[in-house]
């Protein structure tokens, strides 16, 4: 049986990745325009974010957008486990960085973003350290002192230590610009997986079933999620035997099958719920879709 939280949860990280392929479309204008203050190419979901907390202004998304992010990082959209090598650590995006923080908080720049200071690798000199010719990039040069020392300040002595190390100093590394999801200890690229498949990632990342109350009784009662909905699904089939399907009904059927959801507007009694109703009778009963 669909897991309806879960396949909502899809749905938003399916719009992330079409938001973020390479395909152009009038549609992407918008919300592109307000994930712009957070760096170019998408860098949002990029960043290695543990929370919608982590950078202040995320606050003053448009809700639909801020929602759409905080599902995105709930879902380990661009995390990584803790690095532990040179090459892992220069890849790592500095800024709401999980694990490059001061004072408990992670860093943002803006102005060190749309110089494209963006990586690890970007600040490292070939003494592997962080170095005050980190100026000559920057055209807003206020207050970079103090920017530097937080930047030094904010990452981990272990990882300062694995950088100055010969190997690091004398390696290039090549960055790719990929979307990746970090979700039950495996990483997934965005542009790679389908939507079947980022539903089951969300699934297998539940680990608990959700409490189920169905005409006053729990799921512990009736054994399963599934044997939960049987008394409201018959109450379904009850009120289906006079339900006439039209070409609308047909309609909808299809649109659900192409693109997975549906939304269904109108005045109050037209019959919108009973027609959600029979849709789902029909995909789960006639179509095997459950």
């Amino acid at each position: 049986m669909t897991d309806i939280d879960a396949y909502i949860e899809a749905i938003k990280i399916n719009w992330v990745k079409r938001l973020t392929d390479e395909t152009c479309a009038n549609w992407k204008i918008i919300p592109t325009f307000y994930f712009r203050e957070f760096g170019e190419n998408n860098l949002i979901f990029k960043m290695n974010l543990n929370s919608h907390k982590s950078l202040e202004n995320l606050k003053n998304l448009p809700t639909f957008y801020f929602e759409i992010l905080k599902c995105w990082i709930k879902n380990g959209g661009g995390k990584t486990k803790v690095p532990d090598n040179y090459r892992d650590i220069r890849k790592q995006v500095i800024w709401g960085n999980q694990y490059i923080k001061t004072c408990g908080k992670s860093l943002y720049y803006s102005h060190w973003v749309k110089e494209n200071i963006i990586f690890v690798n970007d600040v490292i000199d070939d003494k592997g350290e962080i170095s005050h010719k980190i100026l000559d990039k920057l055209k807003k040069k206020q207050n970079w002192i103090a920017e530097l020392f937080s930047l030094r300040k904010a990452l981990p002595k272990s990882w300062i230590q694995k950088l100055k190390g010969n190997i690091s100093k004398h390696t290039k590394i090549n960055i790719t610009q990929d979307i990746k999801m970090f979700c039950n200890g495996l990483y997934y690229n965005l542009d790679k997986i389908k939507f079947k498949e980022i539903y089951n990632i969300i699934i297998r990342s539940n680990k608990e079933l959700p409490t189920v109350a169905t005409q006053e009784k729990t799921l512990k009662e009736y054994g399963s999620l599934y044997d939960a909905d049987i008394p409201e699904i018959e109450r379904w089939r009850q009120n289906s035997k006079d339900f006439i399907k039209t070409d609308i009904f047909t309609d909808i059927l299809q649109i659900i099958k192409d693109n997975h959801c549906v939304l269904l507007t109108g005045v109050s009694g037209m019959g919108k719920t009973l027609t959600a109703q029979n849709i789902a009778l029909q995909l789960c009963y006639e179509e095997g879709i459950r």
